[in-house]
C-alpha cells in the first residue's frame, strides 16, 4: 500500500490577518478539515509550527513556516501510512488591505439549501463591520448579495458572488473615503450531501459486497432453503429515483448486486439468480455516508440471470 502524502499547509489551518504592514498570520487547528483517522487528525493538530517573521508583515514580505514533529508523532503517521512534508516552506504575504480598505465578503457567509433536486443559495452578511466608525458602518449595511440562481450544483462547483450598491451608497463610501477591496468572489461549493454519479464513486462499495454477501446467505438460511456458494455476477447502479412501483420507496442512489447460487432439484443442483438491494446511497466530500444507506433485502429468486438483470435495467440500472 501507498503511502499517502500530507502537506501541513493544504489543511488551510494557517490565515493571515490584520492590515498592510500590521499583518499576522494566526494558526487555528481547530478549523482543520481532515477526513483521515483520528490519531492523525491529532498528531496535525498537535505538531510544532513554527512561522517566522510573524508580525507588522506587509504585502511582498516572504515568511517561512516549518513543520517539526516529534518522534512519537512520526510513528503514528507511519502506523497510519501518512507520510507528511517536512522541512520548511515559504509563503508570500498577500491580500493585506490597507486600513481604509474594507473587505465586504469578510461578512458575507453562504448557506446551501436543498430543494428537490436544486440547492438554493443563501447569503447572509454580519451589519457589525470592524474597524469602521457607527456613520461608516450604518453605510456598508446598504449593500446587498445580489440573488444567485438555483440550479443543481454540485461540490466543486464555483459560483459568483457580485454585490448590488446603490448609487447613493456608492457616493456615501466616496465621501467616507472608503474602498471596497473587491465587488465580486468568486467561491466553491463544498460541503453538499449528494448522489454518486455512477458506482465508480462508491468509496465503499468493497464493505457493501460483503455486506450483501452476508446478507443474501442470512436471508436463505432463515427461510430453511437448500441453497449455497452464493457469488456477485452483476452490479447495478442508478443515480436516480425510479418510476417503477417496485422501486417507489427508493432514493437518491440504488445499489444492486446479482447473485448466483447453486440449488438442489429433482434433475440435480441448478443455478439460480437473485439479488440484493441497497438504496438512498448519499455522499459528502466524496465519501459515502454509511449510516444513510438502506438495505431492501433480497428479491425474488430466478432462473435465468437475464430475467433478473434485464429488470433493472429496464427500471434505469446501469449493470455490469
Amino acid at each position: 500500500m501507498n503511502e499517502k502524502q500530507l502537506d501541513f499547509l493544504s489543511l488551510r489551518t494557517i490565515s493571515l490577518t490584520g492590515s498592510n504592514g500590521t499583518g499576522h498570520y494566526v494558526d487555528n487547528r481547530e478549523t482543520m478539515i481532515f477526513d483521515g483517522p483520528d490519531p492523525v487528525k491529532e498528531v496535525l493538530k498537535a505538531v510544532s509550527v513554527e512561522i517566522t517573521p510573524n508580525a507588522n508583515l506587509k504585502n511582498g514580505d516572504v515568511v517561512s513556516i516549518k513543520i517539526t514533529p516529534d518522534d512519537s508523532q512520526i510513528q503514528i503517521l507511519k502506523e497510519h501510512r501518512y507520510n507528511l512534508k517536512l522541512g520548511t516552506q515559504t509563503l508570500t504575504v498577500t491580500g493585506l488591505m490597507d486600513d481604509d480598505t474594507i473587505d465586504f465578503f469578510a461578512n458575507v457567509s453562504v448557506a446551501y439549501i436543498t430543494e428537490g433536486d436544486l440547492i438554493a443559495v443563501n447569503t447572509t452578511v454580519d451589519p457589525i463591520f470592524d474597524n469602521v466608525d457607527d456613520t461608516q458602518n450604518t453605510i456598508l449595511k446598504q449593500i446587498k448579495v445580489k440573488p444567485i440562481e438555483t440550479k443543481k450544483y454540485r461540490n466543486g462547483d464555483t459560483i459568483l458572488l457580485e454585490l448590488d450598491i446603490p448609487s447613493q451608497t456608492r457616493k456615501a463610501l466616496q465621501q467616507q473615503d472608503m474602498t471596497l477591496l473587491s465587488e465580486t468572489k468568486t467561491i466553491t461549493v463544498q460541503g453538499l450531501v449528494e448522489t454518486p454519479q455512477t458506482v465508480a464513486d462508491i468509496d465503499t462499495l468493497d464493505v457493501m459486497k460483503q455486506q450483501a454477501q452476508q446478507g443474501i446467505e442470512s436471508d436463505y438460511k432463515q427461510g430453511q432453503e437448500d441453497a449455497r456458494n452464493f457469488k456477485i455476477v452483476n452490479t447495478c447502479y442508478t443515480n436516480t429515483v425510479t418510476a417503477n412501483e417496485n422501486f417507489k420507496n427508493y432514493t437518491n442512489g440504488s445499489l444492486v448486486f446479482v447473485f448466483e447460487f447453486d440449488q438442489d432439484a429433482e434433475s440435480g443442483t441448478i443455478k439460480k439468480y437473485t439479488s440484493y438491494h441497497f438504496t438512498n446511497i448519499t455522499s459528502l466530500n466524496g465519501k459515502v455516508q454509511q449510516d444513510s444507506v438502506v438495505v431492501k433485502g433480497t428479491q425474488a429468486t430466478q432462473e435465468k440471470k437475464e430475467l433478473v438483470v434485464d429488470s433493472l435495467r429496464n427500471v434505469g440500472f446501469s449493470c455490469k
